[in-house]
């Protein structure tokens, strides 16, 4: 599992500061839900790519976190073009009719969950879990005036991104231990997946609980607590490519703003 993951490099995408970088990832999120247009869909995803090829970190990682997601795509994808009436008949076998409406609107469903995707992986594999929390606490810092424990909820979105990966990683630890015991998942059929999938899930639900008292522990004895007010090792600044990049994707809004128009 790739998503919720961190890996090094000194690209220019890991130079940027770390709330430019949660901006920008809520940014895509908001224009992927509001664009509603095939060509301004076809544009920014571009652009997403071309943030994914800056960030130096290969386009194999990106295609790893498409990979778990592969069935919500084809069910999507299915769900749109089974049960979506709009527009003139295209295409028609026996029972399943297919409209061309339903169908433009099943590709900018597949196009917005590529782009929410790819910048939530953007995020994670070019943030530290370090400053993925400084990034969570400064954008959501406004809500302090009213009283509401930013930096705890920072810790729990950014700890809870870092489980991601942990989840499944000790997912494929049990899995590899059932099957050297003899019971292999591959000679299952299908509905028999689903429950073996659900006997384990009382002890990955174990670990889970385990690894979490570990992660108190560990803050516990740093003297981390919930009412304490906290300090930072590190203070980001913003620099010249940050501001680079901010001017650049003004430039990108304004243009997919102006497609999405037309």
């Amino acid at each position: 599992m790739v998503i919720g993951r961190y890996l090094e490099a000194s690209s220019f995408y890991h130079k940027l500061h770390p709330l430019l970088k949660i901006s920008l990832f809520f940014i895509n999120t908001i224009f992927a839900i509001t664009v509603n247009s095939l060509n301004s869909y076809l544009f920014f995803s571009g652009c997403v790519l071309i943030s994914i090829i800056i960030s130096g970190l290969g386009l194999k990682n990106y295609l790893k976190a498409m990979k778990p997601l592969i069935i919500i795509f084809i069910w999507t994808l299915a769900f749109q073009l089974l049960f979506n009436k709009e527009g003139k008949l295209i295409f028609e076998f026996f029972f399943l009719k297919f409209y061309d409406k339903s169908l433009i609107s099943a590709i900018l469903v597949l196009f917005r969950m590529l782009i929410l995707i790819s910048s939530g992986t953007i995020l994670t594999l070019s943030t530290s879990p370090t400053e993925l929390t400084h990034a969570f606490e400064d954008f959501f810092s406004p809500l302090k005036y009213f009283k509401v424990p930013v930096e705890t909820i920072s810790l729990i979105l950014s700890i809870a991104l870092r489980f991601i990966p942990v989840f499944f990683d000790e997912l494929e630890r049990i899995e590899i231990a059932q099957k050297s015991k003899g019971y292999d998942i591959d000679d299952l059929k299908f509905f028999e997946k689903f429950k073996y999938y659900g006997l384990l899930f009382i002890p990955l639900l174990l670990s889970a609980v385990k690894k979490s008292e570990d992660i108190a522990s560990a803050m516990e004895i740093k003297a981390y607590g919930i009412n304490r007010k906290t300090t930072r090792f590190r203070e980001y600044k913003f620099e010249k490519h940050d501001f680079l990049m901010m001017i650049s994707y003004f430039f990108i809004i304004l243009a997919t703003l102006l497609i999405n128009q037309i």
